[in-house]
């Protein structure tokens, strides 16, 4: 039972956290402008919005980062395919 846990449980949650990461992070730079703008109005904005927003060097840094996130759970973390059925030749067959 625990290899069986081992075997397909912990890669997808693995796989699922580190795409989730990814994901957050590439979101987080598309948003953060809109946000900022939004924010501003209200007088209420975040320094860590505004750096997302406005840093060209945290902005790229965080792309590079969540492209490699995301390279990282297809490579290590994928699901293994469905187990097929062994394959065996037919026995009624005569052969040489």
């Amino acid at each position: 039972m625990l290899e069986r846990v081992r075997q397909t449980w912990l890669p997808r949650l693995l796989f699922v956290l580190t795409a989730a990461a990814a994901l957050g992070l590439l979101l987080a730079v598309l948003l953060a402008p809109r946000l900022a703008e939004e924010l501003r109005s209200a007088e209420d904005e975040l320094d860590l919005v505004r750096l997302f927003a406005r840093d060209a060097v945290v902005r790229r840094t965080a792309v590079a980062s969540g492209l490699g996130l995301l390279v990282t759970a297809f490579v290590f973390f994928r699901p293994a395919p469905p187990e097929e059925p062994e394959k065996r030749p037919p026995d009624n067959i005569a052969g040489a």
